[in-house]
This record gives C-alpha cells, sequence and structure tokens, in this order.
C-alpha cells in the first residue's frame, strides 16, 4: 500500500502547480493511529508545521486549509498548507496535507 500511495501522491503533487511538499499519513483503516507517514519529496525537510495541519484534519475529519501557514525562506513568498482526510468507504484511511504557493480562496 505505501508504494501505491507514494506514486499517488507524487501524481499529486505533479498536477498542482506550486506544491512544495506533502505528506499521506496512514494507519488501520477506521482505526488508526494514523501515524505511517509518507513524504514528497523525499528529500530531508521540516515536516512539522505541515504534519500539524494534518493531524488538525484527521481530528476534525474534514479538510483544513491555513493561508499563509509558513514561506519559502529562500525567497520569503508564502505558503497555504492544505488537508483532507482520506476514506475507504466509510473508514478513515489517514490524510494528505500538501503545502503550496500562496493562492487566493477561489483557488484554494
Amino acid at each position: 500500500m505505501d508504494k501505491v500511495l507514494n506514486i499517488w501522491l507524487s501524481q499529486q503533487c505533479r498536477i498542482l502547480l506550486g506544491a512544495v511538499h506533502a505528506v499521506v499519513l496512514t494507519g488501520p483503516p477506521g482505526e488508526g493511529p494514523h501515524d505511517q507517514a509518507i513524504y514528497w519529496p523525499d528529500e530531508g525537510r521540516d515536516h512539522t508545521t505541515l504534519s500539524r495541519v494534518a493531524q488538525l484534519a484527521l481530528r476534525n475529519q474534514k479538510a483544513v486549509v491555513k493561508t499563509r501557514n509558513s514561506i519559502i525562506e529562500t525567497t520569503s513568498e508564502p505558503l497555504d498548507a492544505m488537508a483532507c482526510p482520506l476514506f475507504l468507504g466509510n473508514q478513515l484511511l489517514g490524510v494528505v496535507a500538501i503545502e503550496m504557493t500562496h493562492r487566493s480562496e477561489p483557488m484554494q
């Protein structure tokens, strides 16, 4: 399942222009804990802020958007973080969270 999620996450981030990094947290469907992490890109990066947004979406079991959540250090460009729970049928499978360049509310 990790390989499928890794490919899926990579494809989503390529489709979504401005994606900087992302994480999928999974675990046993409907049970949790959802603490198995798959990162994109694989390179070492601080995922602390993105993981907090993901945890919030998991707890609330609904999408979360944090506008201007952080910045790209080299350019100071603002980043938005979005997280959405993943369901398989009625069971919570995990969450996907993506940090991307800032965009207007309708674009979010």
